[in-house]
């Protein structure tokens, strides 16, 4: 909050940003047990056992703390619907669909804005590059990466985030140059076997990515040139926040840079489009194409394949096939249609296998079902000439859903006919593995290998195997988190696979906690290279990505590669510390809730698996709150860095057990009351306590059965106003709330708004009574049924609403120049300096809006954030910078250039901001700010004031230190600067902290 100092002789008046430091005592709440990162359960259920975690978990509910849960916690089946229901339910339309092509239109008109603001230049082929120098608004800059690169303190540690992807540059012998594709994190290339990545493309149209694949024939050592395709949309099949891709990347120079092989939607350019729009809601929808392999010939760099899923209206959802570009990516022919296509691959340069693996069976008379399929002319000048047929006798005669093949290398098998195939039952979804079945006469017979199902219910996610480059008859397959009595068991590895062999664990199976060598769960892709006489493996997971040096050694050892890739695929509701910007907190998907203190290295507190939204005490910034996925919190009271230092809260959250709950529900502070906190369920649950207990001060709000609150909004300045959106588009407020009370009531203009998923909701910090408020909606505008824009702000508390991010009214699915692209907005941000700013969070930036009453003008903000969904915005107004929380590519920071504060003393950040009560030692303080040369610190407990011993390091920062005495008691603790002019000899100014 901002408030008046003193009076100076000179006559101006200041104002000034208050930041405070604690000083701790022991708070009435008990306290649980530490996270057990390390212990080992003595007896392990069996893979078919299945835990069932219960959505309503009560508070009291005793503490998990085995290996075992950490990574069973999110993957029972309803809650992984619940995962995909959250991410893709709120993107897609009020008629349950996303619009044909949608992102990569707005990604389209994202690119004309840049180049209308100077920071793109468009080349004569139509493409883009960036302007140099830099030119656009005044407020730019650079986006800063946060990290994590990568995430310690889990049980996998350390960590990044899902890797779909890799391939091994094959013209580089050692094995060490490799580029691999992250779920939403983009292309990443290594020249030392994984020591060290840098991104390749962020500003590619997509960073979802699926699969890559070099051109052996058209790959010379570097500074050579070297062909490598990469398909994006991320695997078909796999996923339950999978995001829509963009087509086929190019790239001629081993995959340092990148072009889209086609970019008009055409029969022609199938991965852009045209689709209908007439699809619903469910695994996957129509916004565009997932790849899910790319193969190219061994002699042919232009004859590329691609296994990909593409809706299609009469079929289903996860319908496409193989298809065949002999042009290098510039056109593409359909060469085996109806169900999606879940593997291509060559065995030589004549062969190549194929599967369609629809992950709930095959479509009741498909001329192409699911199964396994064979080309002998693949080697033909055009894709005319090339033909797939199915094997001359499948797999298996059950319903066979999502099929993954490992196929030997011509090396070991110069025939090409050996062929592993690892298929998950149809009749259950692809949830169970019908098993593992291998060909070694290209299909003409099989059989089924001794491998165990190690798919964990999720075969349709965890289902990936490959084969040994030296020795056909050694096998790896990819699972998600089985476990036997005696091992962990989900990477397996056979050495008499052809015969078909017992499958052995090809992982540790004693680790402590924290061990590097110990791959995550959630297995998603291999890729192999020779050395010399070993073979080397790299093998990419939810976790990130491993290496083993001898993958035929009898105890595969791991490499843990993930030191500084940056792939965390963040949620909603990141957080910063309002006293020191170096501190945040963020929950992320499938890698828990995780704290940053000033370096890359960000740390897993251990209490998630999933980790959801997290908060702050804007009053005692020591307060912090985290969630896990469903109703699950937990609170820190010293400032939340110590994992050990978080306890359970909830009580009296869904007493019943009857709350219809987000997957990641909304949790959030009331800037100017400490200790008071909100949760929603269908009911807005407060405490006053730290969350000790709740109360609901709701009944269930959303209009519609089912539906649940999805953000809050809290006046800054009016803690009596609260307003709390749902995920149908219901927009509630209350004007009277006091502690433990409520009375909430539907907006009057709740007609003038989209009926879609409310993600964020803005009090305006410019208007003291709370009736300024703005709302970000998901999802797209889509002619003719949903024409509305996703940024709207209502001056009269709700009574009616104007839409700031669209001017072309009524058909907001092609907006004006300057308007906001037709994107899902997922955060919001009022400038609380600059009257009139705002900024948005979407699924391709973050952009800024100027406004003039209730019109407003977009441009993009800043330059060097990746092409990426940002979920979560957060302003540190002390220090001006925002952080964004990106969905696949960690968190971000731009320090803003548009406002300046005015001359004197200001304070931007406070370290430490947490001191213990009764300390033995004297506390050295730092403070950062401006204007500081000549301050002398004070430190004001209650009413008292002290100045401290103050050194002066620079006019950026200042040191003092605190005394014995001034820490013997517990309490909030006012830290400001006051500075005496030399001219004048009286005080100036003071900042407080």
């Amino acid at each position: 909050m901002k408030l008046p100092t003193v009076t100076l002789c000179r006559g101006a008046l200041f104002f000034v940003s208050i930041l405070t430091i604690w000083v701790g005592v022991a708070l009435g709440q008990e306290k649980s047990s530490a996270p057990n990162s390390s212990a080992v359960p003595a007896a392990k259920k069996s893979p078919d056992v299945k835990k069932q975690t219960l959505p309503e978990e009560s508070a009291s509910a005793s503490e998990q703390t085995s290996v075992e849960s950490k990574w069973e916690d999110g993957d029972s089946p309803e809650l992984i619907r619940k995962r995909e229901e959250w991410f893709y339910g709120q993107r897609s339309s009020v008629n349950g669909h996303i619009p044909a092509g949608a992102r990569f239109k707005a990604f389209q008109h994202m690119q004309r804005m840049m180049e209308a603001e100077g920071k793109l230049v468009r080349q004569p082929d139509g493409s883009y590059a960036a302007a140099t120098p830099q030119a656009g608004p005044v407020v730019g800059g650079a986006w800063s990466s946060l990290g994590p690169a990568p995430t310690t303190g889990g049980l996998f540690s350390p960590v990044s985030g899902r890797i779909e992807a890799i391939a091994v540059d094959p013209s580089d012998p050692m094995g060490n140059t490799v580029l691999i594709g992250g779920a939403q994190g983009g292309i990443w290339r290594s020249t030392d076997g994984g020591n060290t990545w840098t991104p390749k493309g962020d500003s590619n149209p997509s960073l979802a990515m699926g699969s890559i694949a070099f051109a052996p024939s058209g790959c010379n050592p570097s500074p050579g040139s070297c062909t490598v395709y990469a398909g994006t949309g991320e695997q078909a099949s796999i996923g339950f926040d999978v995001y829509y891709g963009a087509g086929v990347l190019k790239s001629t120079d081993h995959g340092q840079t990148w072009t889209q092989t086609c970019t008009t939607p055409s029969s022609t350019c199938p991965f852009l489009g045209p689709f209908t729009n007439t699809l619903n809601f469910g695994f996957f929808n129509d916004g565009g194409a997932r790849i899910s392999y790319i193969a190219v010939n061994p002699t042919n760099p232009n004859l590329v394949l691609v296994g990909a899923q593409i809706p299609s209206v009469g079929v289903s959802e996860t319908a496409g096939g193989i298809y065949c570009s002999s042009d290098g990516g510039a056109t593409w022919t359909s060469l085996l249609s109806g169900e999606a296509g879940s593997f291509v691959g060559f065995a030589s340069f004549t062969v190549a296998y194929a599967a369609l693996g629809r992950p709930s069976g095959s479509v009741a008379g498909t001329a192409n079902p699911n199964g396994v399929y064979k080309s002998t002319n693949a080697n033909a000048a055009s894709c005319s000439g090339i033909t797939f047929s199915p094997v001359a006798q499948q797999p298996t005669i059950q319903s066979m859903g999502r099929i993954d093949l490992g196929i030997a290398s011509a090396t070991s098998d110069p025939t090409g006919s050996t062929v592993y195939a690892s298929i998950a039952n149809g009749a259950t979804n692809s949830t169970t593995n019908l098993g593992v079945f291998v060909t070694t006469n290209g299909g003409v017979s099989w059989i089924q290998t001794a491998a165990p199902d190690i798919c964990r219910r999720q075969c349709w996610y965890d289902n990936v195997i490959k084969v040994d480059p030296n020795n056909k008859d050694i096998v790896f397959l990819g699972g998600s988190s089985a476990a036997s009595f005696t091992a962990f068991e989900w990477v397996m590895r056979s050495t008499n696979g052809t015969s078909g062999g017992a499958f052995s664990p090809a992982i540790p199976t004693s680790p402590s906690g924290g061990d590097p060598g110990l791959p995550h769960v959630d297995q998603h892709a291999m890729a192999f290279v020779k050395i010399g006489s070993t073979v080397r493996m790299y093998l990419g997971n939810d976790g990130g990505l491993w290496r083993t040096d001898d993958a035929e050694a009898p105890t595969v050892t791991w490499m843990n590669l993930n030191q500084n890739l940056t792939l965390t695929q963040f949620y909603s509701n990141l957080s910063v510390n309002p006293s020191n910007p170096t501190i945040a907190f963020g929950g992320a998907q499938d890698n828990g809730s995780q704290v940053f203190q000033g370096n890359p290295n960000w740390t897993d507190n251990g209490h998630c698996g999933d980790g959801g939204q997290t908060a702050v005490d804007f009053q005692v910034p020591t307060s912090v709150y985290i969630t896990c996925q469903l109703i699950r919190l937990f609170f820190s009271p010293s400032g939340g860095t110590d994992p050990t230092s978080y306890v359970r809260i909830g009580s009296g959250i869904n007493p019943n057990g009857t709350d219809g709950v987000d997957f990641i529900p909304p949790i959030a502070t009331d800037p100017s009351t400490p200790g008071r906190v909100y949760f929603g369920t269908d009911h807005v649950y407060q405490s006053s306590d730290n969350g000790t207990t709740f109360t609901a001060i709701s009944g269930v709000l959303p209009t519609r059965t089912g539906n649940y609150l999805t953000a809050f909004g809290v006046s800054p300045n009016n803690p009596a106003v609260i307003y709390a959106g749902a995920n149908g588009g219901d927009i509630f407020v209350a004007t009277n709330v006091a502690p433990g009370s409520a009375s909430f009531s539907q907006v009057g203009g709740q007609s003038q708004h989209p009926f879609r998923n409310v993600t964020a909701l803005a009090v305006d910090p410019h208007d003291q009574t709370g009736n300024t408020v703005y709302a970000a909606f998901s999802g797209f505008a889509v002619s003719g049924q949903d024409t509305l824009g996703h940024v709207f702000v209502s001056i009269n508390g709700g009574a009616g609403w104007t839409d700031v991010s669209c001017t072309n009214l009524g058909a907001c699915q092609t907006p004006n120049a300057t308007d906001l692209p037709n994107i899902p907005v997922n955060d919001l941000v009022i400038d609380p300096d600059l009257p009139g700013t705002i900024y948005a969070a979407t699924d391709i930036g973050v952009f800024q809006g100027t406004c003039v009453g209730t019109v407003c003008t977009w441009n993009t903000l800043g330059t060097g954030l990746p092409n990426v969904s940002v979920l979560s915005l957060k302003l540190h107004e002390p220090s001006r910078t925002l952080v964004a929380g990106t969905h696949g590519r960690g968190a971000w920071s731009l320090v803003l250039t548009n406002f300046s504060f005015p001359a004197g003393p200001h304070i931007t950040s406070l370290s430490p901001f947490f001191a213990p009560a009764s300390a033995s030692s004297p506390l050295p303080l730092t403070v950062n700010g401006s204007g500081l040369t000549s301050g002398t610190v004070q430190w004001k407990a209650g009413s008292t004031t002290t100045a401290l011993t103050t050194t002066v390091v620079s006019d950026s920062q200042v040191t003092a230190t605190v005394p014995v005495s001034l820490l013997a008691s517990g309490g909030t603790v006012q830290v400001s600067v006051s500075v005496v002019p030399l001219e004048l000899g009286v005080k100036e100014n003071q900042t407080v902290l």
